[in-house]
């Protein structure tokens, strides 16, 4: 499945109702960000493998109001969500760890 980018609340509320059940991994970056765009190949291979888990981007500077839901301080900032509920989160990039999590919640 592709990654799904955010622009706004309404529209992260929406891909979070579409998911269901499902395990969603949101990814919290900004442009500035190198760790994010050294994930980024990591992060789309996982999306890629893994079309039961939807995926979300989101810019943390642009998107302060969900950013602020999620008390996201550093970046990037992997927040793992199993039927709505924050099952577990990254305040890293580990590629690794991202897989192992990804496969532990799935």
């Amino acid at each position: 499945m592709p990654i799904n980018v955010v622009y706004n609340r309404p529209h992260f509320d929406k891909q979070l109702e579409e998911a269901g059940g499902r395990l969603v991994v949101i990814e919290f970056t900004a442009q500035w960000c190198n760790a994010s765009a050294t994930s980024l190949k990591k992060v789309s291979d996982l999306a890629a493998n893994n079309p039961d888990v939807a995926f979300i981007k989101i810019d943390a500077e642009k998107n302060r109001d969900v950013s602020d839901l999620y008390n996201v301080n550093a970046l990037p900032t992997f927040i793992f969500l199993k039927a709505g509920v924050q099952v577990d989160r990254m305040d890293y990039s580990l590629p690794s760890e991202l897989e192992q999590k990804v496969n532990k919640y799935k």
